[in-house]
């Protein structure tokens, strides 16, 4: 019968993870018989170094009270071992849920970046900078719950920036450029990591791939990050990642709370009941189309009841004046006409969204300029007409396009954005 292990007071069930400085195990507390998940520093990692890091990262989790953060209850050593213990998810990272069952519809991916969030705000309200957040350090449970955890980076700077044979420590997909060039680091960074988590779940990677760690990093500090969009992204959800990835700081959310406003406000804007599906472009367009029938249907709401008022009383008043009423006919056919137009805008559009992701990007360019010629005053045809150009290898009129885009009056990130790349292809 193989003998029981414990560390301390706790009893040893099952390894549940592992990295390269500590392993993580399932155990029961001896005394209460509670569940917790024991992070266990690793023999071949104790330096001091290390083992300031590790306590560091209890410490501060230790007095970190969220319910989007992961909970330490103890910590300690016992016959050399390093460990904490803290609460037990039964759950799994949200990388190896992307990875495992491909990227998360819309509304899940906002309301799990609204608990990370959360959590940040929370946690730079104490001061602390996370540092690592990354999809590998967040958990979810089976309801949903997502929960920060691994604070090994906060708030140490010498460990924040080590080179070692060249490189730096971390992980390199979500490492914001400030981190890579040793420049200041504030909140900021963790809303850009944050971005790249958010990139990564809603498109099934990171945006920032190489062959080599130091490639990756280089793509951080001068590349902007792929177009997103997708049949199942909303251009509103590409705008609030990439302004979270804005390479200056200055152009970036400044607080992780202003990130998470304009998320909620355009989850306000969703429908609760109805969830979205691969098919979310073509439904976009004939939301879109909607939106304006309505904003029509009000704009001529005081004629339609004058009309019906004259309808009402027509009896009356054709005794006295033999009064014949005429609808309005050509108004009608003209609102008509004008959202068939602007649907049929939005199908050009949807035509080349199509084409630009397969790759084609001439063709996606011609349904693009289709579009606009039908409705020159919309931003986003601009922005995508652009993305298309640099595909293409056009820099020239990709420029141009980004330069038309501000004549529009677009959003502030969408103008950001516009600003951003005019002064990268001058």
């Amino acid at each position: 019968m193989e003998q029981e292990k414990f560390i301390g007071k706790y009893k040893i069930l099952r390894e549940i993870g592992k990295g390269g400085m500590a392993i993580v195990y399932k155990a029961l507390e001896s005394a209460t018989q509670k569940t917790v998940a024991l992070k266990v520093l690793l023999p071949s990692m104790i330096d001091a170094s290390a083992v300031e890091r590790f306590y560091r990262e209890a410490q501060c989790m230790a007095r970190l009270e969220h319910p989007n953060i992961i909970k330490v209850f103890d910590f300690g050593i016992t016959k050399g071992n390093h460990y904490f213990a803290m609460e037990f998810i039964d759950g799994r990272t949200l990388k190896s849920i992307v990875k495992q069952s491909g990227p998360l519809a819309a509304n899940e991916a906002m309301d799990i970046i609204l608990q990370v969030g959360q959590a940040l705000a929370y946690a730079h309200g104490k001061g602390m900078i996370h540092r690592d957040i990354k999809s590998g350090n967040i958990m979810v449970d089976k309801e949903g719950r997502a929960k920060v955890m691994d604070f090994g980076l906060v708030q140490i700077p010498e460990i924040t920036r080590v080179t070692t044979e060249g490189s730096v420590v971390g992980t390199a997909e979500y490492m914001s450029p400030e981190q890579i060039s040793d420049g200041e680091i504030d909140s900021r960074s963790d809303i850009y990591s944050l971005g790249i988590t958010m990139y990564e779940i809603l498109t099934g990677n990171p945006p920032f791939k190489a062959d080599t760690y130091q490639a990756v990093l280089m793509k951080h500090k001068y590349e902007l990050p792929p177009p997103m969009r997708g049949k199942a992204i909303p251009p509103e959800l590409e705008m609030i990642t990439f302004k979270a990835l804005a390479k200056d700081v200055s152009q970036r959310y400044q607080h992780v709370q202003d990130m998470l406003d304009d998320i909620e406000r355009f989850r306000g804007l969703q429908p609760k009941a109805r969830p979205m599906t691969a098919n979310l472009v073509k439904d976009d367009v004939k939301k879109t189309a909607l939106s304006r029938s309505k904003k029509i249907f009000f704009i001529l709401a005081p004629a339609f009841i004058i009309i019906a008022l004259g309808l009402l009383f027509l009896p009356e008043v054709g005794k006295d004046f033999k009064f014949r009423l005429k609808p309005e006919k050509g108004l009608i056919e003209k609102t008509e006409e004008s959202l068939k137009k602007l649907e049929l805008a939005d199908n050009y559009h949807s035509r080349g969204l199509e084409f630009y992701q397969g790759g084609l990007a001439d063709m996606a360019i011609a349904e693009y300029r289709k579009a606009i010629a039908l409705r020159a005053d919309y931003p986003l045809y601009y922005q995508d007409l652009a993305a298309a150009y640099e595909a293409a290898g056009d820099l020239r009129r990709a420029l141009e396009a980004w330069k038309d885009l501000l004549r529009y009056k677009p959003s502030p990130s969408q103008a950001e954005m516009a600003r951003q790349n005019i002064e990268r292809l001058r």
